[in-house]
């Protein structure tokens, strides 16, 4: 099936349904192959929707904040984003630690990447990263976290799509391979508006900051994974989106620790 037929909203409900639990209606697809070039030609969309659980966590920090100190809003926002995700991208980080430090060769670190066990550089991971989250998180003001939250989780979607075409598949099957080709120039299109004019909308010029901070992220992670496993796997890309959204928050947390000039004056 050709991927120019891929209807936009098929796109985008593709999209909203691989990355999160959001009941997306979405017109079924007729086989696998038709599924597959959804998913590829989804990509675009991935900032949207990265945006879309960056507000609902952002909803959840303000609300949750109106009641409880930082630190319990900011563990309640970090839940609902799991909740959302299906904590789909910190599953990945915890994959890709496993398998890239786990095993001793490219054929066994793959094999320790789809095992859906949690070793201990996974288990270490995850917690690390969820305490560094919800910390980072409670020391931002209100006002910068909520507009932070949507624009790290907007722009750590949007490094999926230099991985994918700058980074071979390290295998030719899995959630990685299905959207392994270079995105098209639609694609990128969509994805570069909405990182514009959402990033710059909310956080003005540090949202370029923070798209920069987390692009180095994503091109750390495909170096380490190219020399270890070959290439990118699905849960590498879930980890360079999880560990690209973390890096963001903490930009935005030395910007305003910096007093550095910003979308409020």
């Amino acid at each position: 099936m050709s991927r120019s037929v891929v209807r936009p909203w098929d796109q985008f409900a593709t999209a909203a349904t691989f990355l999160t639990r959001l009941p997306v209606p979405a017109r079924p697809a007729k086989d696998a192959d038709e599924h597959a070039a959804r998913l590829h030609a989804s990509v675009g969309w991935f900032p949207l929707v990265g945006a879309v659980v960056g507000a609902a966590c952002a909803g959840t920090f303000w609300l949750a904040g109106q009641v409880f100190p930082p630190l319990a809003a900011a563990a309640l926002a970090a839940v609902v984003g799991a909740l959302v995700t299906g904590a789909f991208h910190e599953d990945g980080l915890a994959d890709t630690v496993d398998g890239l430090w786990g095993g001793w060769s490219q054929e066994r670190r793959l094999e320790i990447m789809r095992d859906s066990r949690i070793g201990t550089y996974g288990t270490l991971a995850v917690v690390l990263s969820s305490l560094l989250l919800v910390t980072t998180l409670a020391s931002l003001p209100m006002a910068y976290a909520g507009r932070g939250l949507v624009v790290t989780h907007l722009v750590s979607r949007f490094v999926v799509l230099p991985m994918l075409a700058l980074v071979p598949p390290a295998r030719d099957d899995g959630h990685g391979a299905s959207v392994a080709r270079p995105p098209t120039a639609a694609s990128w299109l969509v994805a570069a508006l909405t990182v514009v004019v959402v990033g710059a909308g909310l956080l003005g010029w540090w949202s370029a900051v923070v798209l920069v901070a987390a692009l180095l992220t994503a091109a750390g992670v495909s170096a380490v994974a190219r020399r270890k496993v070959g290439g990118v796997t699905g849960d590498v890309l879930g980890a360079a989106n999880h560990l690209a959204m973390l890096v963001g928050l903490l930009v935005v947390l030395a910007l305003v620790g910096q007093g550095a000039p910003g979308p409020f004056g």
